[in-house]
C-alpha cells in the first residue's frame, strides 16, 4: 500500500532566546538568510518536494508570521496556522495542531 505524503508542520513557537537581540522584535523563522525569511527558505523546499499542506506552530510574535507569509498561494501550498498562547513543547504543539493537519503520516520541520 502506498501512502502519499503531502502534509508538514514547521515548529515556530520558540523564543530562541539564543538568538536575542535579533529575535526581541522579529521571530526567528522571520529573520533574514540571503534576502528572504528563514521560513520562507523551508516552504519552499516543502513546496518542490510536493508537500502541498503546511502547518506551522507560533507562539512568540506569531502575528507576525501570519501577516508576512499570508495565505502562501505564492507557494502553491496551502499554510495553516495553529497559534500557541505559550510556547508548547514539541509533543504537544503536534496533538494541538492535529485538526489542521489531519492523523495521517506527516513531515516534521524545525
Amino acid at each position: 500500500m502506498t501512502h502519499a505524503l503531502n502534509t508538514a508542520m514547521i515548529f515556530a513557537a520558540g523564543r530562541s532566546e539564543r538568538m536575542r537581540p535579533l529575535t526581541d522584535m522579529c521571530p526567528k523563522p522571520l529573520l533574514q538568510a540571503s534576502g528572504k525569511p528563514l521560513i520562507v527558505w523551508q516552504i519552499e523546499r516543502l513546496a518542490a518536494a510536493g508537500i502541498r499542506t503546511i502547518v506551522i506552530n507560533h507562539a512568540w510574535l506569531g502575528a507576525q508570521i501570519e501577516s508576512t507569509l499570508g495565505d502562501s498561494s505564492r507557494w502553491d501550498v496551502e499554510l495553516r496556522y495553529s497559534a500557541e498562547d505559550d510556547a508548547l513543547e514539541t509533543a504537544s504543539g503536534i496533538a494541538q495542531a492535529q485538526h489542521l493537519r489531519g492523523d495521517g503520516v506527516f513531515i516534521a520541520s524545525r
